[in-house]
């Protein structure tokens, strides 16, 4: 099984192919956000398109790592204005992707640097060495976000790059957690079944016609075939495991 995800990544412009691992197939469908190795990093995808047999003119294929959730967040219609949008405005599909996830699920990949070993430290490494060496000894492994805010408009990149391929400094691949909180609502609904209970209701309570009895009437005249909810189901008797 394969599937044709676009990984969150600016400015991407186009899919790639993956497969799918017997452990997903048969769960990974149109919509779906997965974890998929991009590179040297892990980053989030959305699945575009589910196939069982492989694209022409690819040999190998990296698998996908995960599901990140169970039932896909984008449906059908989503990812085909999202490729309209892409089409008419010349932007770049992820973007136009991004736009129909709901708020605070997008994750973007980051990677985590930390000091291995100290490096020889010599006339010629440099003031910016020097800077970023003291910044990881002084703070342990940092992200790179947390380096960009620490060393603004400074490129410090190829400095820890350096570090990395010399073996004095690791970098790892991270994916951020998902932002995204439970939100509840508050819901209200009419539990009296006639307007004569309605009313008969609202007076007993202040002995005389009210307010609250004319807006309760008023809202069953608007909506009086409201059903009733369903019973509960009966007890299986199973206990879970």
């Amino acid at each position: 099984m394969y599937a044709e995800i676009l990984p969150n990544v600016p400015s991407l412009k186009h899919s790639f192919h993956y497969s799918v691992p017997p452990a997903l197939a048969g769960s990974v469908r149109a919509g779906h956000l997965v974890v998929v190795p991009f590179g040297k990093q892990r980053v989030q995808g959305v699945v575009l398109a589910v196939g069982a047999a492989p694209p022409a003119g690819v040999a190998e294929f990296k698998a996908v790592e995960a599901l990140l959730d169970a039932e896909p967040v984008l449906s059908a219609e989503q990812l085909g204005l999202a490729h309209w949008l892409a089409r008419e405005t010349r932007a770049d599909l992820i973007e136009c992707v991004n736009l129909m996830l709901p708020p605070g699920l997008a994750q973007r990949a980051d990677a985590q640097y930390q000091l291995l070993r100290e490096p020889v430290v010599t006339v010629r490494s440099g003031a910016l060495q020097l800077r970023v060496l003291a910044l990881l000894r002084e703070r342990g492994a940092l992200r790179g976000r947390q380096l960009q805010r620490a060393l603004p408009r400074v490129a410090w990149r190829p400095v820890l790059e350096r570090l990395v391929r010399s073996g004095h400094a690791s970098k790892t691949a991270l994916l951020d957690a998902p932002t995204v909180q439970v939100r509840h609502a508050k819901t209200a609904r009419l539990t009296v079944r006639s307007r004569g209970q309605s009313l008969a209701a609202a007076q007993l309570q202040l002995g005389r016609p009210n307010a609250a009895a004319a807006l309760l009437a008023h809202l069953i005249d608007l909506w009086p075939g409201q059903p009733e909810p369903p019973a509960a189901p009966a007890a299986s008797g199973r206990t879970p495991p």
